[in-house]
């Protein structure tokens, strides 16, 4: 490998002396071709290397040939962190019983549950461009890192079981929703000699982090009260406050030749929190004969949204290694409607409705691929 330009005088005598020795080095330290790609180049051509795996690439011509070899080299993107699953909803309250002439209150609804957070964005990767003088012949390892893997959605609370006609117990509260899971790390790119000795080196992003707060359930309603009270309704479950985090973009990069560009990667962003559910309303009174309505139950707060990717690294018309975005939270289940009062010497109190499931989060999104574009020419 030569990293100094010469004059055309100098070119045929030193071009022989320095690519003759450069690849019989060569030669000797390079192991068998190891990827499931490979490329020879041929004069002016410019190669490009974009699916994931370890590939080889030989620079045209004889060891007397020296050539200008541009070397593009992008890291992988991260993976964005999976979003929180919503809460479920509380259960309605069951209506209440008669007394002598007066119809039962009927129960209140539950309270929706909360939505999920909202997981992180993840990093892309970052960006190195060298130029390099080698000899022809002379055969490059080439690793092009994967993008990170998606982070898994969290689960959806369950929705609270509904109270029973007549009881003295209101509807039970929705559970809390799960958090999701860390997305991966986005792989480093390499161009070397060998795998071990590298010529340009670009990191991958860093994850997006998880939401780790899903949704809290929704209070259960209350029950209808004996001779015409209504129950009131359950609270609403709070969304999901702490969101996943952005990864930062890859932030490591190495030129053995004449650095032309190093740049980092670009961050991912932070998710957004979950909305609170509503509460549900109250069951209606009735001081007639009659039975007091159910109140209706609350709706479900709607999640975070997912942050975004940083964005892949745009070079010489190229672009590749952006992050995955991060997934959005669940929304949270709707609350159980309460149950009727009972008539007054008529039908029983009904029981509250249960409340429902919240949903679960979405999962993040994959890292971009990171990427190897290598452009050789002869010098005359």
């Amino acid at each position: 490998m030569v990293r100094t330009s010469m004059n055309r005088q100098r070119h045929a005598s030193l071009g022989r002396r320095v690519g003759v020795g450069v690849a019989a080095l060569l030669g000797g330290l390079l192991p068998p071709m190891v990827g499931a790609d490979s490329a020879t180049a041929q004069p002016n051509q410019q190669a490009s290397f974009t699916n994931p795996g370890v590939f080889t690439f030989t620079v045209p011509g004889g060891p007397t040939v020296l050539n200008t070899v541009t070397i593009r080299v992008w890291g992988a993107g991260a993976g964005g962190g999976g979003g929180a699953g919503g809460g479920g909803g509380g259960g309605g309250g069951g209506g209440g019983n008669a007394l002598l002439a007066l119809g039962g209150g009927g129960g209140g609804g539950g309270g929706g549950g909360g939505g999920g957070a909202g997981g992180g964005g993840g990093g892309s990767g970052s960006f190195v461009k060298c130029t390099e003088v080698l000899a022809g012949g002379v055969t490059l390892t080439i690793v092009v890192g994967a993008g990170g893997s998606a982070g898994g959605a969290g689960t959806g609370g369950n929705g609270g079981a509904g109270g029973s006609g007549g009881g003295p117990f209101g509807g039970g509260p929705g559970s809390a929703g799960s958090s999701g899971s860390l997305g991966g790390a986005g792989q480093e790119s390499t161009v070397g000699i060998t795998t071990a000795v590298d010529l340009a080196f670009a990191s991958g992003g860093d994850a997006g982090t998880r939401a780790p707060t899903g949704g809290r359930g929704g209070s259960g309603g209350a029950a209808g009260g004996l001779g015409g009270a209504g129950g009131f309704g359950g609270g609403g479950g709070a969304g999901g406050t702490i969101t996943g985090s952005g990864g930062s973009g890859g932030g490591t990069t190495r030129c053995l030749g004449i650095p032309a560009a190093m740049l980092n990667g670009n961050n991912g962003n932070a998710g957004a929190v979950g909305n609170s559910g509503t509460a549900g309303g109250s069951g209606a009174s009735r001081q007639s004969g009659t039975g007091g309505a159910g109140g209706i139950g609350g709706t479900g707060g709607s999640g975070g949204t997912g942050g975004s990717g940083g964005t892949g690294i745009t070079v010489d018309g190229f672009a590749f290694g952006a992050g995955g975005n991060g997934g959005g939270g669940g929304t949270g289940g709707a609350g159980g409607a309460g149950g009727a009062g009972a008539t007054s010497g008529g039908a029983s109190a009904a029981g509250g409705s249960a409340g429902s499931a919240g949903d679960n989060g979405v999962a993040g999104g994959v890292g971009g691929n990171g990427a190897v574009v290598i452009d050789v020419t002869p010098i005359p």
